[in-house]
């Protein structure tokens, strides 16, 4: 039996009683670890953790960032941006990673506040207006959110916050992402006189359905949850009235369903979770592409109804039929090109009884393609200027991956 670690502030939550129970029930034996100094001094980090590990935490401070990232080595890890991004928690970094990426149009301008003095300054040089948002840097649940409407809301304001315009909308979502793909949205209508969708204060809450929006949610935060390196996560998003535009809120580490959102969506987060690491683990019960089929034909039908039908379609030629130029212009410029061109041309090469050496050499560069989000490939060179990519989405990597294993099938 394989056994998960989930690595915790040690609170009682119903979320962790969930992911006990649901692991026992699909044959994981699952932990609930609390970090301590002690536990980190020990250097038995690894040894003590199991062969997957779950993170449920939104900080490990510098001595637990040090500890954990070489005893993460070698096991299947959901969430490791934790000790990637230790500050990842702060809204303020969210949304700056967010401004450096190609996510940039779903940013939200953000502003460190460390006081009433700051406030008053970014008001007089424009860069608030009223009325905007204050809430706490590091919160959670809604709790310390207010709308600054006017210089009397700004008498006593601390440290620890941040600001962001008020974006007027008649709602918002909340998106889980499990393995690269979205697994549902729950939308969050704010109740009566409320300013905020918080469910804590009475917002009422639906499952979103329509097609449209639903597509455009789960690009939105897949693509996000690739830029953080989060295997699960929950993204918020909302989007703006007067521009239609849908801008990211936030990405949550830890993220929980208390508020409805199993019951509304039907879909089961602890389920999900598990299952990616049933899959993961099957990668060395036997042959990669035969896990990566399992991986996708479970969650085809949460893709695109585009992505659905290019599964189905030949993959497309380069120089038109002539596999000796294609070979020269690969080997001229193998670096640049992409994995997708390269598998092409060797499920070609294969289909018309071609040989090349260039085939195990590009079926070895897949090897170190697979997604930290799932069983799917992605290519590598798909960076931003960070050096971090939005591209470890399932919707990205299905054709991909789909190609690959056509090859192993040819091949066998």
């Amino acid at each position: 039996m394989h056994k998960l670690t989930i690595v915790h502030t040690g609170k009682p939550e119903r979320t962790l009683d969930e992911f006990v129970a649901c692991g026992k029930e699909m044959g994981i034996d699952v932990e609930v670890r609390k970090i301590t100094d002690d536990l980190i001094q020990s250097g038995k980090v690894g040894e003590e953790f199991g062969d997957g590990v779950l993170w449920r935490l939104s900080g490990i401070g510098a001595g637990g960032l040090a500890a954990f990232y070489g005893a993460m080595e070698g096991k299947e890890t959901i969430n490791p941006a934790l000790y990637v991004y230790p500050e990842l928690a702060d809204k303020f970094f969210q949304q700056s990673l967010m401004l450096y990426s190609g996510l940039a149009g779903y940013g939200i301008e953000t502003l460190r506040v460390g006081g009433e003095a700051d406030l008053r300054r970014y008001l007089k040089e424009g860069k608030l207006e009223y009325p905007f948002v204050l809430k706490p840097a590091r919160g959670f649940s809604g709790r310390g959110v207010k709308l600054i409407e006017g210089e009397e809301d700004l008498n006593g304001v601390e440290g620890g916050n941040v600001a962001q315009p008020y974006i007027e909308n008649s709602g918002e979502w909340r998106v889980f992402v499990v393995g690269g793909v979205g697994i549902g949205a729950m939308r969050k209508v704010r109740a009566g006189t409320e300013v905020f969708n918080f469910v804590t204060k009475g917002a009422q809450i639906f499952n979103e359905e329509d097609p449209e929006v639903l597509e455009k949610l789960n690009e939105i935060a897949c693509r996000t949850a690739s830029l953080f390196r989060l295997g699960c996560t929950g993204v918020d998003i909302v989007r703006d009235d007067r521009t239609g535009e849908y801008k990211v809120f936030e990405v949550n580490l830890a993220p929980g369903w208390q508020n409805g959102w199993d019951t509304v969506t039907g879909e089961s987060v602890p389920k999900e979770v598990m299952q990616w690491y049933i899959d993961r683990w099957g990668r060395t019960d036997g042959e990669l592409w035969v896990a990566m089929e399992k991986y996708l034909d479970a969650r085809v039908g949460r893709l695109s109804r585009d992505t659905r039908e290019l599964l189905g379609r030949e993959p497309e030629y380069g120089f038109g039929s002539d596999l000796d130029k294609w070979e020269g212009e690969i080997r001229d410029n193998y670096f640049d090109k992409s994995l997708d061109e390269k598998l092409r041309f060797v499920y070609f090469c294969l289909r018309d009884g071609r040989g090349t050496d260039l085939e195990p050499v590009v079926l070895g560069e897949v090897e170190k393609s697979v997604s930290f989000a799932g069983n799917f490939l992605v290519d590598n060179k798909d960076e931003t200027d960070t050096g971090v990519s939005v591209a470890h989405t399932l919707e990205n990597g299905a054709v991909m991956t789909s190609l690959y294993i056509r090859i192993c099938k040819m091949r066998k």
